[in-house]
């Protein structure tokens, strides 16, 4: 008896562990794995189609995908919106409308809902916290993943997603166009109808153009003020360990962009050069710079001039407008410019020419008139040519010169020695006849 007792305690042991992992894989059965592809669009390159979540993965080959590019540093936060939505279907709300009106608002307003929310789920930064990231798996860019009960006490869970900012991503985006999203769990497969345990979901906004641009003018030796045509440049920003960046060579479109060490910055072929044009503009076209300070540095000046060293500040804002809709202005040595939608300036700013950088001309030095031509070697000016033709006279004056009073005085004096001589013998000559 004693036998069977301590047998099926045994048996019971044995069991407890069993029913522990059977109830954590339930536990994990009913939960789903939100995974966040953070896509952007380069400026205007949006063209306004909408693009349906499904919740399946999308081939790399898809167009949205081929037009938008992965960023990673986006931030998400992720909130319980369960009562809202058993609020909502007791108000006889389907989940169609329910999804619609928290998604049609702003971030502003949606941050307001938010405030009475609880953060829920485990993101890959911390409690209810997503931020995208590169991504081994999916051997993607733009990924952020964080896991959530499909029921919250016993009621299918609703989630509310507010992107909250990009301090850490590679671009800035245009919060003002991003969207919040609501999440209905249970999610099933549009084509076989199974509940999804993982979830896949696209949200997407603009990146923004900041093209800082400036005028390139030169003073001549005389003084006057001209624009330069062909002064380069390139952009660096401050790295770590007081190290410069400099923006590497990037094509049209390009989000992300590529900041490179370099040891000689002026002959470095892997960077991006601005030259000024034939109006002296110097512009950064197709450039999307993320908010920060960023300096143009002068790599070549024209002939006749001297090269300018000192830096020109780039200021850029994280944004386009504050919370109270104030436009953000980016800043070119301290002085605010004008960002055309299309990346072409008008006809005034381009006249006006401002804000403009000044070269200036290298000092000429004087040459003393010694009446020789000037010299063949200008490094060797103690050794003049001798002048192969003699100047052609220019006038009576101009060669007399200083001379003629000398001259004048001479014969003066010359007549006067005759008239004394001849007073002389004419007197002695009337004494002799007396």
């Amino acid at each position: 008896m004693l036998k069977r007792l301590l047998m099926t305690l045994a048996a019971m042991m044995l069991a407890l562990p069993m029913i522990g992992m059977q109830q954590a894989r339930a536990a994990t059965n009913d939960s789903a794995e939100i995974v966040l592809h953070k896509r952007i669009f380069p400026m205007y390159g949006n063209d306004g189609k909408q693009y349906e979540n499904d919740g399946l993965q999308k081939d790399k080959s898809d167009e949205m995908l081929t037009k938008t590019t992965g960023v990673n540093g986006v931030e998400f936060k992720v909130y319980d919106a369960t009562q809202l939505y058993k609020d909502a279907l007791a108000k006889d709300q389907t989940p169609s409308e329910f999804v619609r009106e928290y998604t049609a608002l702003d971030l502003n307003a949606a941050a307001k809902i938010a405030a009475g929310l609880d953060l829920a789920g485990n993101g890959n930064a911390g409690l209810g916290t997503v931020r995208t990231q590169e991504d081994d798996a999916l051997s993607e860019d733009g990924i952020g993943r964080i896991s959530l009960p499909q029921r919250q006490n016993g009621h299918v869970a609703a989630y509310y997603l507010i992107e909250t900012g990009s301090n850490n991503a590679h671009v800035d985006v245009d919060l003002a166009k991003s969207a919040p999203l609501m999440i209905i769990m249970n999610v099933r497969d549009p084509q076989t109808n199974e509940k999804l345990n993982t979830i896949h979901i696209y949200p997407k906004n603009d990146a923004y153009a900041r093209d800082p641009w400036f005028f390139k003018y030169g003073v001549t030796a005389e003084g006057d003020k001209v624009r330069l045509e062909g002064v380069q440049y390139v952009i660096s920003k401050a790295g770590a360990n007081n190290q410069r960046l400099y923006l590497g060579k990037y094509t049209a479109n390009q989000v992300v962009l590529d900041w490179l060490p370099s040891t000689d910055p002026k002959n470095d072929d892997r960077l991006a050069t601005f030259t000024s044009d034939k109006n002296g503009l110097v512009a950064t076209p197709d450039l999307y710079l993320k908010g920060g300070n960023y300096e143009f540095n002068e790599i070549k000046a024209l002939d006749g001039y001297i090269l300018d060293d000192t830096p020109i500040t780039i200021e850029v804002s994280d944004r386009m407008y504050d919370d109270n809709g104030n436009y953000q202005w980016t800043l070119v040595n301290g002085t605010p410019i004008y960002e055309s939608p299309t990346g072409i300036l008008p006809e005034n700013i381009i006249e006006e020419g401002k804000p403009r950088v000044y070269n200036y001309a290298e000092e000429v030095p004087e040459i003393p008139d010694t009446g020789t031509t000037t010299p063949t070697k200008p490094g060797n000016p103690d050794a003049p040519t001798t002048p192969t033709k003699k100047p052609a006279p220019s006038g009576l004056l101009p060669q007399l010169g200083a001379h003629l009073d000398a001259i004048l005085i001479i014969v003066g004096l010359v007549l006067m020695a005759w008239v004394t001589m001849w007073w002389r013998l004419k007197s002695k000559h009337v004494e002799n006849f007396k």
